[in-house]
């Protein structure tokens, strides 16, 4: 989980005597390049999954419905900044406070206001649309694929307009070199993606249990 190794790698040291805890910060900083591809991967396929939902529940007339997926998605959105600024994001309580630190989040925090305080889907779906086209520019910027396409589109033939995460999927993968990690297929991430549950994320014995998960 992130904020394990936020908790080794942030934070003063007062003393380091042997000289192990500095470098093992250092080593442990950052995701290695091809983990953090995948992670990436893994945050663009679960926006992806949803973001044609907060217009189609709309029209449905479940405005609730609308509104938990937009919530759903500007949080997916928050982790994925955290991950394009290779910054390891904490856990719930000081998700938010954190996101405040980002370099993005001056930009985008109006945004995300607008989105959870929007009364009807097409307003919602509006900001979301700004929203998705920032971090496709932010995904650009890293220089890791070709530049991709960061305007938003209409769902297949549906009126539901969309970022098409699918593609940064496709061309991160592509840029993958690590065999190993381009082996695992599933694209479910690392357990902060597909887990809020926090005696999971808190139990080192658990997670020994999730290697499975990556095996083919």
């Amino acid at each position: 989980p992130q904020q394990h190794l936020l908790g080794v790698t942030a934070g003063a040291v007062y003393d380091d005597s042997l000289g192990e805890l500095m470098p093992l910060r250092e080593k442990l900083k950052q995701y290695p390049r091809d983990v953090w591809l995948y992670l990436l991967i893994a945050q663009w396929s679960r926006i992806g999954q949803e973001e044609a939902f907060v217009g189609r529940t709309g029209d449905l007339g479940d405005e609730m419905g609308s509104r938990l997926l937009a919530s759903r998605l500007v949080h997916d959105l928050m982790q994925l900044c955290f991950l394009m600024e290779r910054t390891y994001a904490p856990y719930p309580k000081w998700f938010g406070s954190a996101f405040m630190r980002l370099t993005c989040a001056p930009r985008l925090m109006p945004i995300f206001s607008h989105i959870l305080d929007a009364r009807d889907c097409l307003s919602r779906e509006d900001h979301l649309c700004q929203a998705y086209e920032i971090a496709a520019a932010m995904q650009n910027s890293l220089g890791i694929t070709e530049p991709l396409a960061t305007n938003v589109s209409y769902f297949h033939s549906r009126p539901y307009r969309v970022i098409g995460a699918d593609k940064f999927v496709d061309a991160l993968r592509e840029a993958m070199i690590d065999q190993a990690v381009k082996a695992i297929t599933t694209n479910i991430g690392s357990i902060d993606q597909f887990s809020n549950n926090t005696d999971l994320r808190s139990n080192p014995r658990l997670h020994k249990k999730l290697q499975s998960l990556y095996k083919q």
